[in-house]
């Protein structure tokens, strides 16, 4: 007679089962990791992106406003928002005299937002850029009280994000100096 006696099928299905556990494990672990890695880097990539928008558009600043109307919604510089003045460039990156280009950045819930309003004859484009939906805390500081004054702009961000019960942060912090200071 030929076929398989009862211990050795039973020795199959025992190994089929364990594999197949060892398997799954893996497959859920591995499904963890990714998510909380994919979600490490979300949130050090949101953070990112604010302080290098920031420090594009307050660099080459001339002024912190205390406000500015965007297409009718008046922006105030405060700790959480900044308006500045930048000078208009052209597409040789050379300033126009006499002409400016408006920034600000703000968060609304948790989403961090750059709006540009620009000169006709400025080579910047006009319009609003979403930078993070991860947004926990954005905050400015500045190196006067009277903020139109100030020379140097902190800021401070801090993302968050969680995934699967487990709470991600990151938070970066940088100094900027307007033009000329």
């Amino acid at each position: 007679m030929k076929g398989f006696t009862l211990i050795e099928t039973i020795i199959v299905i025992g190994l089929t089962v364990f594999i197949m556990v060892a398997l799954g494990n893996f497959y859920v672990n591995f499904n963890t990791v990714l998510g909380s890695n994919g979600g490490r880097m979300s949130v050090a990539s949101g953070a990112g992106k604010i302080i290098n928008e920031a420090e594009a558009m307050i660099l080459p600043a001339s002024h912190v406003l205390s406000s500015h109307e965007f297409s009718g919604t008046t922006y105030e510089t405060n700790g959480n928002t900044v308006v500045l003045e930048l000078p208009s460039i052209n597409n040789s990156g050379t300033s126009i005299e006499g002409k400016y280009d408006y920034a600000v950045f703000f968060v609304n819930d948790t989403t961090a937002y750059r709006l540009l309003q620009t000169d006709p004859e400025s080579s910047r484009i006009s319009g609003t850029k979403q930078l993070s939906t991860e947004v926990y805390a954005l905050s400015f500081s500045y190196d006067n009280a009277d903020v139109t004054q100030a020379r140097k702009v902190a800021v401070d961000v801090q993302t968050r994000l969680v995934i699967k019960g487990e709470i991600i942060t990151n938070q970066l912090h940088e100094q900027i100096y307007l033009r000329n200071y």
